[in-house]
């Protein structure tokens, strides 16, 4: 958390993630890249400085280029500050005025006291968009004594991120698979995510590419088997098929060629009554919103009465 006490020279509180300024060097610029900037509090401190805001970024008189990064879950705990999110200026610069960029990101449940939007641009400042999600955030952009903001129109403007497990305990800001971030970054020439995994075809805005839907299938008991397919946001519904061989008993849970549907937030289910040694083939079927369903891939598995349990020794 930053707030804005001091003994000497008292400012405004603001940054929460980030306070970047430039007072009298107009060629001064900043990169954020690939960052998650995210569950910061600003608050007003005691001084007599009244003011402040940027709950995850301080502009100030900077050339800035923010991309690929999830700036997120930041709140204000004092009024007046504005831009829970991002906030551009350039009070008191001496060399004037400078444009940010902002591509590629995610914006998402930024918010709190005073000033709820999560990018304030103020009055003679320039803000370059491009392709960003904004989810979740209280309002997204101030209409009031607002700068020049290019770009507004290439956002992708959602209720949920659909983050993994955000905030605390977790701090997880992966995305699912099934997020309105994944995909957009059209034109984007980033080959690797915060975590240096490779972003493969168009990317994922945000600084974390989402990991692909994987169903796994294993032997779990005597003619069983598990099917795990994981905590997935946005997901409405899985529909769940089984393949069975020649002579093999149905699943106990539903029919050979037919389909069971779970609930979005279950993540797996398990097949039993079925023969051992003989494979059976599982399809998974995530259904998105507006009945959307992505190609299904088989998974093999083979149930069995064998196992082994190796003992656990304590020293």
């Amino acid at each position: 958390s930053i707030s804005g006490d001091g003994g000497q020279r008292q400012g405004g509180a603001g940054g929460g993630g980030l306070y970047l300024q430039n007072i009298a060097d107009g060629s001064a610029q900043a990169v954020v890249h690939n960052s998650i900037i995210a569950d910061n509090r600003v608050r007003l401190g005691a001084g007599g400085v009244q003011g402040g805001g940027g709950g995850g970024i301080w502009l100030q008189g900077i050339k800035a280029t923010i991309f690929h990064s999830t700036i997120a879950g930041n709140e204000f705990e004092s009024f007046p500050t504005q831009g829970a999110a991002i906030l551009v200026m350039s009070d008191g610069v001496q060399s004037g005025p400078q444009p940010a960029t902002i591509e590629y990101n995610i914006i998402a449940n930024n918010g709190g006291a005073g000033d709820t939007v999560a990018l304030h641009v103020k009055l003679r400042n320039t803000v370059n968009l491009n392709r960003n999600l904004f989810a979740g955030n209280e309002a997204n952009l101030n209409t009031w004594e607002v700068g020049a903001v290019n770009g507004m129109d290439t956002s992708v403007l959602a209720n949920d991120a659909m983050f993994l497990a955000p905030g605390a305990p977790a701090y997880d800001y992966r995305i699912s698979f099934a997020s309105p971030a994944a995909n957009i970054a059209v034109g984007s020439t980033t080959t690797a995510d915060f975590n240096g995994d490779a972003r493969i075809g168009v990317p994922d805005a945000g600084a974390q590419e989402a990991d692909p839907f994987v169903v796994s299938v294993a032997p779990v008991g005597d003619g069983s088997l598990g099917v795990y397919w994981g905590n997935n946001p946005g997901v409405v519904s899985y529909e769940l098929g089984v393949t069975c061989p020649s002579g093999g008993n149905d699943p106990n849970e539903l029919g050979c060629g037919a389909t069971r549907t779970y609930d979005g937030d279950t993540v797996g289910a398990t097949l039993t009554g079925l023969t051992n040694y003989q494979t059976y083939g599982v399809v998974v079927v995530p259904v998105l919103p507006g009945n959307v369903r992505p190609t299904p891939t088989i998974v093999t598995a083979t149930p069995t009465d064998i196992f082994v349990y190796v003992p656990t020794v304590n020293k």
